[in-house]
């Protein structure tokens, strides 16, 4: 995956570049070139994933395999996790009451 500048003046780095250099040359933040494109499926099976599994899926869409081995990328993110004192970090549960006023979904976030 490449990453462009918000100006649009500096050359497309990859993850590792974006990352070790903050801003762009231009002075611009560094983004996804192209966002990924999610099928309802994918969303559906991530919905019933722990919080900590979720980061995992989608960091690897931003963190191509060539710079970090998903299992290294997961041992990563499961190490940032440990010192968390709720096993899931983020309790997240869906808001059906909202849902059902606005018609629209939902999650609520609540941090432990």
């Amino acid at each position: 995956m490449w990453y462009i500048s918000t100006r649009g003046l500096a050359p497309r780095v990859n993850f590792e570049g974006a990352l070790f250099s903050g801003y762009a040359p231009d002075g611009g933040l560094f983004m996804p070139e192209e966002l990924p494109q999610l099928d309802r499926e994918t969303l559906c099976q991530w919905s019933r994933l722990s919080y900590p599994d979720l980061v995992k899926e989608l960091c690897a869409l931003f963190i191509g395999s060539e710079l970090i081995l998903k299992d290294d990328l997961n041992d990563l993110i499961d190490r940032a996790f440990s010192r968390f004192r709720h096993k899931e970090v983020v309790l997240s549960v869906q808001v059906e009451e909202w849902v059902e006023r606005v018609g629209a979904v939902a999650w609520c976030h609540i941090c432990i």
